[in-house]
């Protein structure tokens, strides 16, 4: 529940108080309007997943936690080893304990606890999350991020639905068809992205940032067990000040991008830069971390939004646009460099290939 909005702030004083809103019970005196809310739990309960946060407050046999289809992994050990919260997966730096995960989980569903960002600090386990799609007697509900915190955008869509549908009724109209109820819902949801996505600066090419300003390009290369993740630094002119590359354990590409962003910022606090500007090709990133509200922020970018505003939080200044791959192959070839070579740190460039400093081709390994 977002409680700085007013939509929040009503609902928690008057009708959560301090509960959750898949845990509550509807009272007698409770509004019409509150009670057709609360019956839309049933809906979607199929889709809901818990968002992670220092994970005490999850259970791996019974709350469903890990955001893809299974939701609620089995574990392939059993509960006589007395494990039962993922808090016991984490460790005292907020950091999943890989071994254990694996161990505990086949290769597949470990894969996708691994991806699952974690909180820089203590946080408790709070908002869930409803999965992009799922059919049945569920609603289908396609929006990137959507979260039970019941945001007041989304609220006004499905209420503006669901009293048309209920007027209808009432006047003597027939019920109308679901699945093109589901589907008006979702156009009208896509619409509110797009107009989103129209407020994010982007740049066409890589360009020279402005004086004293610096600009770090980031991009990702995957593989099939993790990626490696890079960022290049470039001042006013053009000219290379440095780079460096991490692996991570991150399979989805959209949060080992994230990743890369929040390895720009450690690294632009690190060189005590002051003006900096991150670029990076992956739209939806950019729309997380430069979002107003983090409730218009992507769910599962919502810890990174966190950890990255934070860190630019010690920087004088500081930007983030979305560049097309197009301009952004340099950072791309040094990160498929590094998980090609597996050389990873501070980059040397007297070590790349010459063809790896390019911002317009991709590299690949012998070629010419």
């Amino acid at each position: 529940m977002d409680n700085q909005s007013i939509w929040g702030r009503i609902v928690q004083e008057k009708y959560l108080k301090h509960k959750h809103f898949m845990d509550i019970e509807c009272l007698c005196g409770d509004s019409g309007l509150w009670k057709a809310i609360v019956k839309t739990r049933s809906l979607l309960s199929e889709g809901l997943c818990r968002k992670i946060g220092d994970g005490k407050r999850t259970s791996i046999w019974i709350d469903p936690w890990v955001p893809q289809l299974t939701k609620c992994p089995t574990p392939m050990l059993d509960a006589t080893h007395g494990v039962p919260w993922v808090s016991q997966f984490i460790d005292e730096n907020f950091r999943w304990k890989v071994d254990m995960v694996r161990e505990w989980f086949d290769r597949e569903d470990a894969k996708e606890i691994l991806n699952i960002p974690l909180p820089h600090e203590d946080t408790q386990d709070g908002e869930w999350r409803l999965l992009s799609t799922y059919y049945g007697n569920a609603l289908l509900l396609k929006p990137y991020g959507l979260t039970l915190g019941w945001e007041l955008e989304w609220t006004e869509l499905m209420l503006g639905n669901g009293n048309n549908e209920r007027n209808g009724i009432v006047h003597g109209r027939d019920r109308s068809n679901v699945k093109e109820l589901i589907l008006n819902l979702n156009r009208r949801i896509s619409e509110h992205r797009l107009v989103a996505i129209g407020d994010v600066v982007e740049v066409c090419v890589w360009t020279p940032s402005l004086v004293s300003w610096l600009c770090y390009n980031c991009d990702v290369a995957m593989s099939e067990d993790g990626s490696v993740i890079a960022t290049l630094v470039r001042d006013e002119n053009g000219s290379i000040f440095t780079g460096k590359a991490e692996n991570k354990l991150v399979t989805d590409p959209k949060i080992a991008e994230a990743h890369a962003v929040c390895l720009a910022a450690d690294l632009s606090v690190e060189r005590k830069m002051g003006k900096v500007i991150f670029q990076s090709d992956n739209l939806r990133v950019v729309n997380a971390f430069s979002a107003e509200f983090e409730g218009a922020a992507d769910f599962n970018l919502v810890n990174l939004r966190r950890r990255f505003l934070s860190i630019c939080s010690a920087l004088n200044e500081w930007k983030i646009v979305h560049v097309p791959r197009m301009g952004n192959f340099m950072a791309h070839n040094i990160a498929k460099w590094a998980c090609t070579t597996g050389v990873v740190g501070n980059t040397h460039l007297a070590s790349l290939d010459r063809n790896v400093l390019n911002d317009y081709v991709e590299w690949r390994k012998h070629a010419g």
